[in-house]
């Protein structure tokens, strides 16, 4: 067993968390009640997810360079 916040379901309930947050605009207490976790701890896992796209940010589709650009910059 590992600690509960380095179980593999935390991402994809943080991306869960984070959806319904930003694109629907659900508050905390709303997200809790439906995924069964406190306000907070949906709270904890949007943070989660925010730290999660900032750390992977430069693997994201929209920001990756093709190789020729990237061999232009080099140049």
């Amino acid at each position: 067993l590992v600690a509960r916040w380095k179980r593999r379901v935390v991402l994809p309930k943080a991306e869960v968390v984070h959806r319904l947050k930003r694109e629907l605009g659900w508050p905390y207490q709303m997200i809790g009640t439906y995924l069964g976790i406190t306000a907070g701890n949906a709270h904890s896992l949007f943070k989660v997810w925010e730290n999660a796209l900032e750390q992977y940010r430069v693997f994201l589709p929209e920001n990756l360079i093709s190789r020729d650009e990237h061999q232009r910059m080099i140049d």
